[in-house]
């Protein structure tokens, strides 16, 4: 294996982070076209297919890594249109294997099915195939040096058993080194939309001198309804470019954009100035100035308003709770239950998660999910999770982990709950060890 240069793991934490932005700009539909326009061999593409899915939870942020891996076979495949994808194919994986073989678990059933096509070992152990192997490996060795820099978070298969007493007995400061211990970095690049609506949030939010928690809660409540994600730092830095940006070009991304969704715009507005349950001044006239730069008329501003604090009141009485976060919260309690006694270190944990989820989690509502759970057994309360991806399955597992830990210790009750988790939602041994590994670097960190 040629020498792989040292990259800081900050650093190579951040190049993998920029690989993974890029991964999940294209569908499975358009990369795959890609890949047929350049006549995939026969028998790999369910292998790839099943690769497109494959994810790991790296320094708090869900990487792509089959997708950011298929990107940079792909890549180099396209590289080389005059040569045969499938002898590409098979040279690009191999190199990945020689340079990054903690690799092997996810890319050794890709050797494989590239063997039973023909492009197995012997095959580049021909002197006429040397050259393309040398350029496979040139080629992927910035890649190489990226993921030896990210290599912590994909450790050896063997040291991630989920046995009960491989959890450690934890006695640390869970919540008083962070703030915010559960934000994570945005996996995937707000949409345009998207950003437009966080954007202008913050800046009304901002008219009256503060983005306070209230704010901040909401505009994550509506970036998770449009199917997105968007965490404590980028909120941070969005805040900061806003406010010295002025309201015409915060809106400016809108030209060209319906009017529905620029009424949707002053929708959201209203429920953020009325989050902290006073409007004063200065948000009145931003408002104002917004529905000139908008093209809404007064009247059907009193109308979107009107909507607006009825859409508040129901969403309050309801307890803001999305069937999600019911369920996960529904789960964190059945873990806390497993203690002898359910006490408030545990329910700080569980209030904290729901605001962390952008949700508000009434004392009525807590209440209410204490009652149902306490007396059910855990298949019962996670037979919900069955139609769920497997993202929020393992998230859900990642969470369980955390809240075992609430206390400064796990049990074995506690231990017995996630292997039952573990097995009734299909997550890998090896996967187990993953996120084990991932909630037991937030708890130490």
């Amino acid at each position: 294996m040629m020498d792989i240069p040292k990259m800081d793991a900050g650093k190579g934490h951040l190049e993998l982070m920029l690989l993974n932005s890029r991964a999940v700009e294209s569908t499975e539909d358009e990369f795959f076209s890609r890949l047929h326009r350049r006549s995939m061999p026969k028998g790999l593409e369910n292998e790839f297919r099943r690769m497109w899915n494959e994810t790991r939870v790296c320094g708090g942020q869900l990487i792509h890594i089959g997708r950011v891996i298929l990107e940079e076979l792909a890549g180099f495949v396209e590289s080389h249109p005059y040569d045969d994808s499938g002898e590409s194919m098979a040279a690009g994986v191999a190199a990945m294997l020689e340079q990054i073989p903690f690799l092997e678990p996810i890319l050794g059933s890709s050797a494989k099915a590239l063997a039973h096509c023909g492009y197995g070992k012997d095959h580049f152990a021909r002197s006429d195939k040397e050259e393309l192997m040398a350029q496979a490996r040139t080629s992927l060795k910035q890649f190489a040096v990226v993921m030896h820099g990210n290599k912590a978070f994909f450790p050896v298969l063997n040291d991630m058993s989920p046995d009960t007493d491989s959890f450690d007995e934890y006695a640390l400061d869970l919540l008083a080194a962070d703030a915010n211990p559960f934000a994570l970095d945005d996996a995937v690049p707000l949409t345009k939309e998207t950003k437009t609506i966080v954007r202008f949030l913050i800046k009304v939010a901002q008219a009256e001198g503060a983005f306070d928690d209230s704010e901040r809660q909401f505009i994550r409540r509506t970036v998770k309804d449009r199917k997105e994600a968007v965490s404590d730092m980028h909120l941070d830095e969005l805040a900061a470019e806003v406010s010295q940006a002025t309201l015409e070009a915060v809106l400016g991304p809108t030209e060209g954009m319906t009017d529905v969704f620029k009424e949707h715009l002053i929708f959201l507005a209203v429920i953020t100035v009325t989050s902290d349950r006073v409007v004063d001044v200065a948000e009145k006239k931003i408002l104002s100035e917004a529905l000139s730069l908008l093209g809404i008329s007064r009247k059907r501003y009193s109308e979107i308003a009107r909507e607006a604090m009825l859409a508040r009141k129901a969403s309050q009485e309801e307890g803001f709770l999305s069937p999600e976060t019911r369920l996960l919260v529904k789960y964190l309690i059945k873990m806390g239950r497993a203690e002898a006694s359910f006490d408030v270190t545990e329910k700080l944990f569980i209030r904290r998660v729901a605001r962390e989820e952008g949700e508000h989690l009434t004392e009525d509502v807590f209440q209410e999910l204490i009652k149902e759970v306490w007396d059910q057994s855990t298949s019962t309360v996670l037979a919900e999770a069955e139609n769920y991806p497997r993202e929020y399955k393992e998230k859900l597992l990642l969470m369980g982990m955390l809240m075992a830990a609430a206390d400064k210790s796990v049990n074995l009750w506690e231990k017995r709950i996630l292997v039952d988790t573990m097995t009734q939602l299909g997550v890998s041994k090896e996967r187990y060890g993953e996120i084990a590994q991932e909630a037991h670097a937030r708890i130490t960190k």
